[in-house]
C-alpha cells in the first residue's frame, strides 16, 4: 500500500487504485500506469491490494468522505462489504459511501461474468474493445451500462 499522507489532511481528491498480482506483473504495471496519469492530473492516488488491513484503510477513507473515485481491474473488489450502521446487514462499501467504482475490463464477459455486472450499482465498466461491449450488451441485457 502506498500513501502520500495519513494525517487526515486529504481533500476529496483521493483515487483508490486496487490491484492484484498477475502473470509477469502485467496487472500491477497497468494499474501503475493509470495511477501515474491520475497523479500527474493532480489527484492523490493510494494503491491498494486486497489485504484486509488495506481494505479496512480504504473503507475508512470512504467513510470519512475523502475518496473521489476508485479504480480496479476486472471488477476485483467490487463486492467489498461493510456492516450497515445499527444492524447486522452487509452493504456494499462503494454504494454505502457513494464512491463510484471504475472497473477496467480487459476481457469478454464470457469470463468471470459476475465481474461484468452492475455491481456495485454506482460502478462503470470500461471496455478496451467495442466487441467486448457489444458482447456484454448481448449477454447481460438487464445491465444498464
Amino acid at each position: 500500500m502506498e500513501s502520500e499522507d495519513r494525517s487526515g489532511s486529504f481533500d476529496k481528491n483521493i483515487v483508490l487504485v486496487f490491484y492484484t498480482s498477475g502473470a509477469n506483473d502485467a496487472i500491477p504495471g497497468l494499474m501503475d500506469d493509470y495511477a501515474n496519469a491520475l497523479t500527474q492530473a493532480g489527484l492523490s492516488v493510494i494503491k491498494l491490494t486486497f489485504e484486509k488491513s488495506e481494505v479496512d484503510y480504504a473503507v475508512g477513507l470512504m467513510a470519512d468522505g475523502k475518496v473521489l473515485v476508485s479504480l480496479t481491474w476486472l471488477g476485483l473488489g467490487q463486492g467489498i462489504g461493510v456492516q450497515a450502521p445499527g444492524t447486522n446487514a452487509a452493504l456494499n462499501a462503494f454504494e454505502l459511501h457513494q464512491v463510484p467504482l471504475v472497473k477496467l475490463q480487459g476481457d469478454l464477459p464470457a469470463y468471470f461474468i459476475d465481474l461484468h455486472r452492475d455491481v456495485p450499482r454506482n460502478s462503470v465498466n470500461l471496455y478496451q474493445a467495442q466487441e467486448f461491449l457489444d458482447f456484454r450488451r448481448n449477454w447481460l441485457p438487464e445491465c444498464s451500462h
